[in-house]
């Protein structure tokens, strides 16, 4: 990692380790929905989504609520980035928020609004979504392999093929 990595770590501490924990979450969530654990992997999703767009917020020096409804939290980024708003996010947002209410609701909404086929939606999503931060371009693979927040032990690369196609590639790091 270089000076210039240094410094936009340094100043940008609370995102970076915001992304690092939306990164877990959002591996974590999607390996949950596969092995068809969707109650649990798309809390997880949900919880991804927030901190990515909770980081995007602080890297363009916006204090974020303390909310977890995901349509505010984008409004907010909209307010600077309109083209933003050419996103259809709306729906697959209201799915996630649901997902998150209904794991604290005692009288449970059933899962039939959402299914494993809806991963390939929420990787394109993640995918605009990571395209669209303001970061370094090798931000991503530095943050995993160089251990930018303090508690990763491993890290998971995820590379791009496709439109809504990823492969996951794990790095162990020696601590």
């Amino acid at each position: 990692m270089n000076d210039y990595h240094n410094k936009f770590k340094k100043n940008n501490e609370k995102a970076v380790c915001l992304l690092a924990r939306a990164e877990q979450d959002y591996i974590a969530g999607r390996l949950l929905i596969i092995e068809t654990m969707l109650e649990q992997g798309f809390c997880l999703i949900e919880q991804s989504v927030e901190k990515y767009l909770k980081a995007w917020l602080c890297l363009e020096g916006i204090n974020y609520p303390l909310i977890h409804n995901l349509n505010n939290l984008l409004d907010l980024i909209i307010t600077r980035h309109p083209d933003i708003s050419n996103y259809d996010w709306g729906g697959l947002f209201k799915i996630l928020e649901q997902r998150w209410v209904a794991k604290y609701d005692e009288k449970y909404i059933p899962l039939a609004t959402i299914s494993t086929q809806d991963l390939d939606k929420i990787d394109q999503m993640i995918y605009e979504i990571r395209k669209q931060l303001p970061l370094p371009a090798d931000f991503f693979d530095l943050l995993l392999i160089s251990k930018m927040c303090n508690n990763f032990d491993v890290g998971i690369l995820w590379h791009h093929q496709s439109d809504a196609l990823f492969e996951r590639n794990k790095f162990f790091i020696k601590t």
